[in-house]
């Protein structure tokens, strides 16, 4: 799934650091920490997609608090620039978003260590028929509009 892309793409970026994810209440190992802060459906203005947002608590635990920041920088940086993630199982990643903090803290509160938010959004098509084209005018309107005089004052 997606997830495993994600993991993967953050796993390129932390070299030989490993990359765990984290699930409530576990106790956070020396590594890279993904944990999921919430999913949210968007609404889709194609009549044929289903969208979903993932937000991603993203935090570096090393002995070396220096080389813990310079990863979570060198992650940030990539994450400005970063790609579509590549398709899995029918579902589309775009690209990452990272949030601003200020943003972050309003939408899921203080975080408790230096971290990222990652926003993953996902895309799948919707099961089936498209609607067919509209090949009648819709609006039909009898009110005949002035024009004024291309030299006329204003």
């Amino acid at each position: 799934m997606t997830v495993d892309a994600l993991m993967n793409w953050v796993g390129r970026q932390a070299g030989t650091v490993p990359v765990h994810l984290r699930t409530m209440g576990d106790e956070q190992p020396e590594g890279v920490i993904l944990s999921l802060l919430a999913v949210n459906p968007l609404a889709s203005f194609e009549a044929n997609a289903l969208r979903l947002e993932l937000t991603y608590r993203l935090t570096v635990r090393l002995a070396d608090p220096v080389a813990a920041h310079d990863l979570l920088c060198a992650i940030a940086f990539a994450a400005i620039g970063a790609p579509d993630l590549p398709a899995q199982d029918g579902v589309r990643a775009r690209a990452l978003e990272l949030l601003t903090p200020a943003e972050a803290r309003l939408r899921h509160g203080p975080p408790a260590e230096p971290c990222l938010h990652l926003v993953v959004t996902l895309e799948r098509a919707r099961e089936g028929a498209k609607a067919l084209p509209v090949r009648e005018r819709v609006l039909h309107t009898t009110q005949t509009v002035p024009r004024r005089a291309a030299d006329a004052e204003r």
